[in-house]
């Protein structure tokens, strides 16, 4: 759960961090999640890119559209990068090992 700003808080960039580190983000998310400057979760489907979308708002579009929880979302863009990543680990791995 992300921590609520109160008085004599910490100032949010650092309640953003201490959420990052609470939760262990970089140690799963791989690039694709994180948490923003306003402590919502959002998915970065081309890591490493300026455009992310904020899942609680996917969430809130998905109930007004009538679906129901739980709810799978999926991001087309971290499956190609994903792959894409894998082929230049195999790339990189036949030119440290001389395979042809």
């Amino acid at each position: 759960m992300v921590p609520i700003p109160v008085a004599n808080a910490p100032a949010p960039s650092a309640i953003v961090a201490r959420s990052r580190e609470t939760y262990s983000v970089r140690h799963w998310s791989e690039g694709y999640f994180d948490i923003d400057e306003s402590g919502r979760m959002v998915a970065i489907p081309r890591r490493h890119d300026a455009h992310c979308v904020v899942l609680s708002d996917v969430v809130a579009k998905a109930k007004e559209a009538g679906a129901s929880l739980p709810l799978l979302v999926r991001f087309p863009e971290m499956l190609l990068d994903k792959s894409q990543r894998l082929v230049s680990a195999f790339d990189q791995a036949a030119l440290d090992w001389n395979f042809t």
